[in-house]
């Protein structure tokens, strides 16, 4: 039982640390297209 909650809540971090990475990278690539856009 302990083992199925420890792997749920590493689950849990995986995805939560997977989403953040995702969305800043999104972000920063979109920041970087705004910029280039701006600057021709």
């Amino acid at each position: 039982m302990v083992f199925v909650v420890n792997l749920f809540i590493r689950t849990i971090k995986n995805t939560l640390w997977w989403s953040v990475f995702t969305s800043i990278f999104t972000l920063s690539l979109y920041c970087f297209g705004s910029f280039v856009l701006f600057m021709k």
